[in-house]
């Protein structure tokens, strides 16, 4: 059993002309670092998110590669021995995402996740990924899930109210971001896996005028912090039982 940290190692000693820069993140007084790096090799954008705890919940470690020119994500988490695929949405920019860490790197700003706009994602499995379909991945795509399948996921954006009632439907088997803003926190549950990350949105591009609500900044030009999204993707774990 492989996990993400040794799969991030791997990346890093094969691909020598990778782009690399880090995020500084704060969530609620809990700091970590997110690295992004950029293959120009493949125009993949390559994220990372160590394993971190807070408020009684385990943060999973995943690495996302996205590529806004295939149009796709696939991401692993934890010791997961199946991966993730997704289409991107229309506003996603990782290539937008990769300039914005460089520039907040050289900067040495630290991000609060707070300050994002939140978008509320919920994932369903919709079937394996097959081998002809495999093929249309980028290199690190299919580097990232050798040896274990893919999962195709669906997704469908929520508000608050509708994200919450699938997660009370999942239960135990939820996993995603569940430091929502509103600042409900989920009853007499057992200690929790879930994962986040950040994404970015397009110039020119928002997200849909139903989350534009939880935004705390205005928009500017050029590659700022303010065009940052904390993308919430929830779904119930396929492992659990």
């Amino acid at each position: 059993m492989m996990n993400a940290r040794i799969l991030l190692l791997l990346f890093c000693q094969h691909f020598s002309i990778l782009v690399c820069s880090q995020l500084r993140v704060r969530e609620s007084g809990v700091s970590y670092n997110q690295s992004v790096d950029y293959d120009p090799l493949t125009a993949d954008v390559i994220s990372h998110v160590p394993e971190h705890e807070r408020d009684g919940i385990l943060f999973r470690e995943t690495i996302k590669i996205e590529n806004v020119f295939l149009g796709m994500s696939v991401w692993r988490e934890g010791y997961d021995e199946h991966c993730y695929f997704r289409l991107l949405m229309k506003y996603e920019s990782p290539l937008v995402l990769s300039r914005i860490v460089e520039t907040a790197e050289a900067r040495n700003e630290v991000v609060d996740s707070s300050s994002m706009i939140q978008v509320l994602v919920w994932a369903s499995l919709e079937s394996d990924m097959t081998e002809l379909e495999r093929e249309e991945l980028s290199t690190d795509m299919n580097k990232l899930c050798a040896g274990v399948p893919i999962k195709k996921m669906k997704t469908e954006r929520l508000e608050m109210e509708e994200f919450r009632n699938k997660m009370e439907t999942a239960g135990d088997c939820y996993t995603g971001h569940t430091a929502l803003k509103d600042g409900k926190q989920k009853r007499n549950a057992r200690r929790l896996a879930a994962t986040c990350s950040n994404c970015a949105k397009s110039h020119g591009s928002s997200p849909p005028p139903a989350f534009a609500r939880f935004s705390k900044r205005s928009v500017n030009t050029g590659f700022g912090t303010s065009q940052l999204v904390h993308l919430i993707i929830g779904h119930e774990r396929l492992d659990c039982v």
